[in-house]
């Protein structure tokens, strides 16, 4: 018997959307861009032998660094928060910190350098902050951008102070910056860490490309998830129903995994997975990841070309996911743990008529609400 989603432990949260790209809330841009820490793109487009190369470009090209040892009254220095926090959108994140039970540190696009602390740490630190959504865990949040929060005002001399004689520790991040000027290359904090005698280093890329050639795919349309449970008589259908959203969602993952999926239901020992029913097969297929640290920003191009794409080329579907970092304290805004898998992952499936799904993926307890 083939496995499926029913068939294993339910260790997260799947969150459903149907939406339209000409829908004026425009919640694909909030799931995006409220998604601050993006490790690993994945896309997958049938019926298409190569991936675009503008895609490959833009992912390619994403200015991402390692910078070690780091202290955190660095982040309060006015040049950087005036050259870089308040001059696009600068973002770092503590290597190596397991979220659920170690100190961890963010710095968010929005200015808000972000302290997820132990409660022995909270209570010795000194700084105002709130118990985390997560157990024995607190937050302590600064904005840099406050107006008020300068040189010589007490709340900055005192956290200054926090972490010149309390905390001392040395950090290393992964960062990455957007400048507001597109005439000013993204690569300039590179340059200001070294100025500032800081290691910052390039962060290694990987890339791995996938081509299939008559690759098996589900049968579905932009409102299978309301078919579903009926019976769907068209020219050419069967009479079986469409493949549902989570159907494909798992299909989506089995792919990016390179499962062989035979379609008979017999396999080896490790894995029998077969395409969902019904289903069709596209003569090329290209599934393409890349990993690294990607900006919200960039994922908000990609899909802009996706779309471009998808019209040109006359793709009547195509899909991309992101996942975010398993140990990032934050995810959509909200405090985020690791528990038992870490998930903050979401997946856009983009019709040709400009219908999308929105699927996102959440550990057992973090709330995207």
């Amino acid at each position: 018997m083939a496995a499926s989603m029913n068939d294993v432990l339910n260790t997260g949260k799947l969150v459903f959307e149907r939406s339209s790209f000409k829908n004026e809330k425009e919640n694909h841009k909030m799931t995006i861009l409220n998604q601050y820490f993006n490790h690993t793109v994945q896309l997958l487009l049938p019926g298409t032998e190569d991936l675009p190369a503008d895609m490959d470009t833009l992912l390619i090209q994403e200015a991402s660094f390692l910078v070690r040892e780091v202290p955190l009254s660095f982040f309060l220095n006015e040049e950087f928060i005036e050259g870089f926090v308040k001059s696009g959108l600068m973002q770092a994140l503590s290597v190596g910190t397991c979220v659920d039970n170690e100190n961890c540190i963010a710095l968010l696009p929005t200015g808000v350098l972000l302290l997820s602390v132990c409660t022995d740490t909270y209570q010795d630190i000194g700084l105002e902050g709130r118990p985390s959504e997560w157990p024995n865990k607190h937050v302590i949040e600064i904005d840099l951008t406050d107006k008020n929060f300068r040189s010589g005002n007490k709340l900055h001399a005192r956290t200054k102070s926090c972490f010149n004689e309390r905390w001392t520790l040395k950090w290393d991040f992964l960062v990455n910056w957007t400048p507001k000027d597109p005439k000013i290359c993204s690569t300039s904090i590179q340059n200001y860490f070294k100025h500032q005698n800081i290691v910052c280093n390039r962060l290694k890329f990987t890339k791995h490309v996938q081509k299939h050639k008559q690759l098996m795919v589900p049968t579905f349309c932009p409102d299978s998830f309301e078919c579903s449970g009926k019976q769907i008589m068209q020219s050419g259908d069967c009479g079986e129903r469409p493949c549902d959203q989570y159907e494909v969602f798992e299909w989506l993952g089995a792919c990016a995994l390179g499962v062989e999926m035979t379609g008979n239901g017999v396999g080896d020992y490790i894995s029998n997975y077969t395409c969902p029913s019904p289903n069709t097969t596209v003569p090329a297929a290209v599934c393409a990841s890349y990993s690294s640290m990607f900006s919200s920003h960039t994922i908000q191009l990609l899909m802009e070309k996706l779309r471009d794409f998808m019209q040109t080329k006359d793709q009547r579907w195509c899909s991309v996911t992101v996942h975010g970092f398993m140990d990032a304290p934050v995810a959509w805004r909200r405090d985020h743990g690791f528990h038992s898998n870490g998930d903050n992952l979401y997946t856009f499936v983009l019709f040709q008529n400009g219908d999308y799904w929105q699927i996102r993926a959440l550990g057992p307890q973090d709330n995207c609400v």
